[in-house]
């Protein structure tokens, strides 16, 4: 049998520049609990960060 997601968490920043109305940063933080039948489960934490402020 192939693991099941029992839980996702998901947890995130979104930066906006007021002036401009545009999205400067984003960022997104998801953490999976995967479960095998008769098997302990297990954690994956995904991070993600874009940054979009002109250099």
């Amino acid at each position: 049998m192939s693991a099941r997601v029992k839980c996702l968490e998901l947890k995130g920043e979104l930066e906006v520049n007021l002036n401009t109305g545009s999205v400067e940063k984003l960022r997104l933080e998801s953490e999976l609990i995967w479960a095998q039948p008769n098997e302990e489960p297990f954690k994956c934490k995904f991070v993600v960060v874009v940054t979009l402020k002109p250099a």
